[in-house]
């Protein structure tokens, strides 16, 4: 690979690719964009660790996903919203290391949420509609914005939030009062826990 190589900010993927290898991109600090192609299938380990990505994109036909647990210290998105086939998502799969990373959206196809899915700078989670049960969030002043039609329990959600920080669970119109019945049947007060519709612009971000 020669230094022309590692001086590029921007590297738009050849539209065949089907494999990202782990370390691929390791060290490229001067990497502020890439285009990942539909066709890519895998992504291993730490591809893009050490690199000046403010954003990631991940690919339509992904399937295997490796951890991302190295430095990122420009990361602010990382976008699974077109992802159907991904069968495992990573346990742990972010690193603590990304001061950034403000948003994250899950992909298409995840039934529960695990316990170390985000750091703690993110402020905008994105559950897709298949999304039944959230074992663990150790964040507050978070929107999540929650396009299934139900979630076995809301109290993992604010369980570990300090009493006077907050969640707001942003849903689809028709959700709102099946949420809110929810909220209080589970004994969780309207202010660690804010029910509101998701707002026109996002509606249709999972079709």
């Amino acid at each position: 690979m020669d230094s022309t190589q590692n001086n590029q900010e921007t590297i738009v993927l050849p539209p065949t690719q089907k494999v990202i290898e782990a370390n691929a991109f390791r060290g490229r600090y001067n990497l502020k964009s890439i285009v990942i192609p539909d066709s890519v299938e895998e992504i291993g380990e730490d591809a893009f660790m050490g690199t000046g990505l403010e954003e990631i994109v991940f690919p339509r036909e992904l399937r295997k996903l490796g951890r991302m647990n190295g430095d990122y210290p420009s990361l602010r998105k990382l976008d699974f919203s077109k992802v159907t086939k991904l069968a495992i998502f990573p346990s742990c799969f972010l690193s603590p290391d990304m001061p950034e990373l403000k948003e994250l959206a899950l992909p298409y196809g995840v039934k529960k949420i695990g316990e170390a899915i985000g750091g703690e700078a993110i402020c905008r989670l994105f559950f897709p509609p298949t999304v039944e049960e959230v074992e663990a969030l150790y964040q507050s002043d978070v929107d999540i914005f929650c396009f299934s039609p139900g979630i076995k329990s809301l109290l993992p959600i604010v369980e570990d939030i300090d009493p006077d920080e907050s969640c707001r669970l942003l849903v689809i119109p028709e959700y709102v009062g099946v949420y809110k019945s929810q909220r209080e049947a589970e004994g969780i007060s309207e202010k660690a826990l804010i029910i509101d519709v998701i707002p026109e612009e996002y509606r249709h971000f999972y079709d």
